[in-house]
């Protein structure tokens, strides 16, 4: 087994240091919410003059290693709408990671946008590029809560192993601490390398119970030592149904 491992390692090391992975928080997809239909759109852009696959040839499990059986193809000198929630997705409903060849990494844009069906802008949501990642501490500011808006959290890991995320609730403008949550979680043991989706964790409940206590503005920390992760804040009118992302800066 010892030996396994370390072909997979190997392997796994070989694939990352030819590809960029690409967080792509939602993909396209038509989904019904409270009082409305929400649309997701991922537009994909090939400046280059050959197609470039947005996933790698070759995939490892177990130190073996074997094609992949997905193939995202974008052609050249082509913007795409794409379409990836179909049968080959359908265990990764929480976003989705794409590989962005290292040669390649100048000529591919993405542009992702959310929208209720009575909306015809809607709001961007950053496609997550390996440079922004963060660790240790994330602020969140300017954060309203109140009975008028659903507030949603989700946090996006890029490492495989254990995390603890600490999700602290600050009340603005006199910083007194409201609310602080610890959350643990944990990868599954020999995913397959590379992995289509991202493991998301919905810490939502801890905005929730903060809004319970009094409507305002807040200020939202996020604390996971050592672990690559990515914070993504959501705020949702319930009478425009409009969405408000608020993300690292």
């Amino acid at each position: 087994m010892r030996a396994f491992v370390l072909l997979a390692l190997i392997t796994s090391t070989a694939i990352a240091a030819d590809f960029e992975q690409v967080l792509v928080p939602f993909d396209t997809m038509t989904v019904p919410g409270v009082g409305t239909v929400w649309s997701a759109e991922l537009h994909v852009r090939n400046d280059g003059d050959t197609p470039v696959n947005l996933f790698p040839d070759k995939c490892v499990y177990i130190g073996l290693v074997f094609p992949c059986a997905v193939l995202i193809d974008v052609p050249a000198r082509a913007t795409v709408l794409l379409d990836l929630f179909d049968d080959r997705f359908a265990n990764v409903p929480n976003g989705l990671f794409v590989y962005v060849p290292t040669t390649r990494i100048d000529d591919v844009s993405f542009s992702l946008r959310i929208r209720a069906s009575s909306s015809p802008i809607g709001t961007e949501i950053p496609v997550v590029r390996l440079r922004n990642y963060r660790t240790g501490r994330t602020t969140l500011l300017d954060v309203p809560l109140g009975t008028d808006s659903r507030a949603a959290l989700r946090v996006y890991s890029a490492d495989p192993q254990m995390h603890t995320f600490i999700v602290r609730v600050f009340r603005e403008p006199g910083g007194e601490l409201i609310l602080q949550e610890s959350f643990f979680f944990s990868h599954p043991t020999d995913p397959t390398y590379p992995t289509a989706g991202p493991l998301m964790f919905d810490v939502s409940s801890a905005l929730s119970n903060a809004s319970l206590q009094k409507p305002g503005r807040v200020r939202v920390t996020i604390e996971a030592p050592d672990q690559r992760y990515w914070p993504l804040l959501t705020m949702t009118d319930n009478a425009m149904h409009h969405v408000t992302a608020i993300t690292p800066q």
